[in-house]
């Protein structure tokens, strides 16, 4: 009627509660230099590529201004070479006999 185990003890509906003798003692990873050693592999590799991404952020970031920069020049000389040709158009018109445009 109630079932018993092969040793001889009494198996209740939770029986996985009491069993001991099966489950595995807890062992910290701490305790245990493998797991030292690749956690600390894990950080160098976190950390590496980390500084990697970071490093490729500011490479970006340095293109952008650079470009922003060398469309501010073309700005820039587009606008005075506008103001040239409108300063040249204007002496054309006061003083005709000089400039042939």
């Amino acid at each position: 009627m109630y079932p018993y185990s092969e040793k001889g003890k009494y198996i209740s509906m939770n029986a996985d509660r009491y069993e001991t003798e099966s489950r595995r003692k807890y062992r910290p990873n701490q305790n245990r230099p493998e797991s030292k050693y690749e956690a600390l592999e894990n950080m160098a590799q976190n950390s590496f590529e980390k500084k990697l991404y970071q490093a490729r952020e500011q490479k970006k970031m340095i293109r952008t201004q650079i470009e922003e920069k060398r469309y501010q020049t073309k700005e820039k000389e587009k606008v005075t070479k506008f103001k040239r040709v409108l300063n040249m158009r204007l002496k054309a018109q006061t003083e005709p006999e000089l400039y042939w445009i």
